[in-house]
């Protein structure tokens, strides 16, 4: 009886595992449709690209700027958005495939693996800026640079006592 039950269980959750495959891959198509959809009305000069002024008259209209509200994107600075959005480029242009990618990293609230990245990121400033010989002239300006930094292991789980520790 306990054989059957665990057959039908690893059963159940292996079928779980195929439906939210394939729940995240019909979402993905959807994303996919719609920034299309949306790039194919920005890019009036249908040179396959965005520019920023075409982003920005796009942001112009009330219904684009609640649906990318809507997704949690920010549209108060136009060209902060188009910026994070060209960052794989950086071309001052933005491509079909850049806003996919783009705006799918950016919508939502930040998450534990944006967190932790950063945190990364800063820990190789600090090394790369130490090695140059830029440091931090006194005890005093360590210890306020530890103060300002609070330990973060427990909030997110991540080794290390402190965000540069």
């Amino acid at each position: 009886v306990s054989g059957v039950f665990m057959q039908e269980t690893f059963s159940v959750a292996s079928s779980d595992d195929r439906v939210m495959i394939q729940k995240r891959n019909r979402l993905l198509q959807t994303h996919k449709k719609k920034m299309r959809r949306f790039f194919n009305l920005a890019d009036k000069s249908k040179n396959g690209s965005i520019d920023m002024e075409e982003f920005k008259k796009m942001t112009e209209h009330k219904e684009v700027s609640a649906w990318l509200a809507s997704m949690e994107l920010d549209v108060s600075d136009p060209k902060k958005l188009f910026n994070l959005i060209d960052s794989v480029k950086r071309d001052g242009t933005v491509s079909l495939e850049e806003l996919i990618y783009g705006v799918g990293r950016l919508k939502g609230p930040a998450r534990s693996l944006d967190v932790a990245c950063l945190m990364e990121e800063l820990k190789d400033l600090k090394t790369l800026l130490l090695g140059q010989g830029v440091g931090l002239s006194s005890k005093d300006d360590q210890e306020e640079m530890q103060m300002s930094f609070p330990p973060v292991k427990e909030e997110l789980g991540l080794p290390g006592d402190t965000l540069f520790g």
